[in-house]
């Protein structure tokens, strides 16, 4: 795996100024002896406020036991962010879903990305139905065919400022699918990796799907940061937990549960995807090493008995409450403890050598992505390209677990067509996810 990380950290660079910066500046948070054996990275943006009249979501965070790789991953991930709160209005139509139609266009409906369900005849539901009214649209184009196709503008940029006076408040906007990298390509797969690691994880936990558990120890020696992060493992404190979690699309989809065995269990939670077994099972420890640095600066207390997960309406509510709650480190033993074990030389035996397409590896299974580059001028004149892809019927990632996204089809028909018992709604999993 390569580590020479320093033409990276050069470009990245170019893009750090205190005062004229995309990013303002980047900032080793020290680690304690309780964490993992990693460096935390923190990139501090410019406030986007006077230059979009919005302030963008662009702070970047990361953990490695590679200085550079954290700093690199946090530059991304702030750069990622900063362009996708840039609306561009010249590039955006307004109509309703008949207005396209009638037009001849094609488009994927808010209700493909964000499938309520019968969430919204609850009492409190906070978000509008369309209704066949009119929204704001983006033009984006298809992976498989290469043509146009009208998303909502709400589901391309974030933050989104929705204005109910002309526009539903249809969801709450999030970054998934979102991506920086070096060409539009890399960045077109990074997106839709990112939108398939949640998709196959929350139909697994709906489902509460035993799937293959990878041997930990198996996994030394595969790489040095690989061998450094699992040695937050010991025999009387934390332990990992791996999983396979790759369903129907044939691409390494990795998760990684860092958990202690008293009470609270501070359960942390990571998962990646990447054409790369190796590569997806460091991200995902990576991934779970930054949960474990944030659940030890917060001062988590056990919960006694039932967590109220009524009170679970962020991302940062479904860390705490996993990390807490002995009563939900018990219900995960369909991922921890029932699934069959492989070693991770079977893993790369399931992906054997050689390119995986990750856009035919979606085709295959029925899917098809639309990616819009939302790369402004001064960080595309730095050589970097940032993508916002989507995939209609990908089961997303729950936020507020009040209002779940139930509606799709494939948290049903996916368990069933890989021969897993077919639930009904009233089966599947009552409880918040880990996934912060």
């Amino acid at each position: 795996m390569n580590t020479d990380y320093s033409s990276a950290l050069m470009e990245f660079g170019a893009l750090v100024d205190e005062r004229t910066g995309v990013i303002r500046r980047v900032e080793l948070v020290k680690v304690s002896p309780n964490d993992p054996d990693v460096f935390m990275a923190y990139a501090e943006p410019c406030d986007t406020s006077a230059l979009v009249g919005i302030a963008a979501a662009n702070k970047g965070a990361a953990c490695s036991p590679s200085r550079d790789r954290a700093v690199i991953r946090a530059c991304g991930e702030s750069i990622e962010r900063y362009c996708s709160a840039f609306f561009r209005n010249t590039e955006r139509a307004y109509a309703s879903c008949a207005e396209l139609s009638a037009a001849g266009d094609s488009y994927v409906p808010v209700e493909e990305l964000y499938p309520f369900g019968s969430s919204v005849t609850d009492d409190g539901f906070p978000y509008d139905l369309t209704d066949g009214r009119s929204i704001s649209w983006v033009q984006a184009t298809s992976t498989r065919t290469g043509a146009h196709a009208f998303v909502p503008a709400s589901c391309v940029y974030t933050p989104y400022l929705f204005d109910r006076r002309v526009e539903p408040f249809t969801h709450m906007p999030i970054s998934t699918g979102l991506a920086a990298q070096r060409s539009t390509g890399e960045a077109i797969d990074k997106g839709i990796l990112e939108i398939l690691e949640r998709d196959a994880f929350m139909i697994i936990w709906h489902n509460r799907m035993p799937v293959p558990r990878i041997n930990a120890s198996s996994c030394l020696g595969l790489d040095r940061l690989i061998d450094r992060l699992l040695a937050a493992e010991s025999p009387s404190g934390p332990t990992w937990h791996i999983n396979l979690l790759t369903l129907d699309v044939d691409v390494p989809i990795i998760s990684a549960a860092l958990i202690d065995p008293g009470d609270p269990p501070r359960t942390s939670f990571g998962m990646a995807a990447n054409a790369d077994p190796q590569r997806a099972l460091l991200l995902a420890l990576e991934e779970a090493a930054l949960t474990r640095v944030l659940i030890n600066r917060s001062r988590v207390q056990p919960i006694a008995g039932e967590p109220r997960s009524h009170t679970v309406r962020t991302l940062r509510d479904h860390l705490n409450v996993h990390a807490s709650s002995q009563v939900l480190r018990s219900r995960l033993g369909f991922l921890t403890d029932d699934g069959p074990q492989l070693t991770f030389t079977e893993v790369c035996d399931r992906f054997p050598g050689g390119e995986i397409s990750i856009s035919r590896s979606l085709h295959r299974a029925g899917l098809e992505a639309f990616w819009v580059d939302v790369t402004t001028e001064d960080v595309a004149d730095f050589g970097f390209r940032v993508v916002r892809s989507v995939v209609p019927h990908a089961q997303p990632l729950d936020n507020d677990h009040r209002y779940r996204y139930m509606g799709g089809a494939r948290v049903f028909t996916v368990p069933a067509r890989l021969g897993y018992r077919r639930h009904q709604m009233a089966d599947l999993n009552p409880d918040p996810h880990p996934f912060p």
